[in-house]
C-alpha cells in the first residue's frame, strides 16, 4: 500500500507504546500531529489496520485495538497456503518440522482425557480401515490432535499445513487397508512412547511416519 514506511512506524507505535486488545487509539488529530502528516493519511493507515484484522472502529470507543480472531487468521493462512502453490515436499518438511518439534510438549501436557481421545481415535480408524476416506479423515484428526495436546496456540495456526497434506490430491497412494492399518499401529505406538516419556523414541516414529507419506 502507499506510505509502507509510515504503516511501518505506525505499527512500532502500537507495539512501543504498549498497546494491548481494547486499547483506544489517540484522535486522528493528534496521531496526524504525532506522525507529521495530514489526518486523511493517517485514516488510510488506521483503515488499513482495520481491514488487516489489527484494529477495530468501535461506535462508542473510537478505534481500538482489536482482539485476535484466531478462526479469521487461521482462514487466511489456510487460504495463503492454498495460492501461494507451495510444493508437496515443502510442505511435508513443514509439517515434520513442527509435528516433531512439539512431541516434548505433548508428552509433558498429555493428560488422561487426551490419552482416551487420541487411543478412541485409533480405535475408530482401525474399524474404518475399510472405508479408506473415513480412515483418512481419522488419521488427520489423530494428527490434529496433537497440536491440540501441546497447548501452544500459536503453534495451532500451522495446523492447515498438516490439513493441506492430507488434500485428497496427495493421498491416492494411501487409500487403502493397508496404509490404514500400518497408520493405525503406529499411531499406537506413538501413543505408548508418550505415555512413557519417550521423546526420542516418539520422534523417531514420528519423522519415519510422515516421511513415509
Amino acid at each position: 500500500m502507499k506510505n509502507s514506511t509510515l504503516l511501518d512506524r505506525f505499527r512500532r507505535h502500537l507495539l512501543e507504546d504498549g498497546y494491548a486488545p481494547g486499547d483506544r487509539l489517540q484522535p486522528e488529530t493528534e496521531l496526524a500531529e504525532r506522525f507529521n502528516v495530514s489526518r486523511n493519511t493517517i485514516r488510510e493507515i488506521i483503515m488499513h489496520l482495520c481491514f488487516s484484522g489489527v484494529l477495530e472502529r468501535a461506535t462508542s470507543r473510537g478505534t481500538v485495538v482489536r482482539a485476535l480472531d484466531v478462526d479469521l487468521l487461521e482462514e487466511d493462512l489456510a487460504f495463503r497456503l492454498e495460492i501461494s502453490r507451495y510444493s508437496f515436499t515443502e510442505l511435508k518438511e513443514t509439517r515434520a518440522t513442527i509435528e516433531c518439534a512439539i512431541l516434548p510438549l505433548v508428552a509433558a501436557r498429555m493428560t488422561p482425557e487426551a490419552a482416551d481421545r487420541l487411543a478412541k481415535n485409533i480405535d475408530a480408524m482401525e474399524a474404518a480401515a475399510d472405508r479408506p476416506d473415513d480412515a483418512d479423515m481419522l488419521d488427520k484428526e489423530f494428527h490434529l490432535a496433537l497440536l491440540d495436546v501441546c497447548g501452544n496456540r500459536p503453534l495451532r495456526l500451522f495446523s492447515h499445513v498438516i490439513s493441506r497434506l492430507f488434500d485428497r490430491s496427495y493421498r491416492g497412494a494411501f487409500l487403502n487397508r493397508d496404509a490404514a492399518m500400518k497408520s493405525v499401529r503406529d499411531h499406537r505406538a506413538l501413543l505408548r512412547f508418550l505415555l512413557d516419556h519417550n521423546v526420542d523414541a516418539a520422534r523417531e516414529l514420528l519423522a519415519a511416519h510422515i516421511n513415509a507419506t
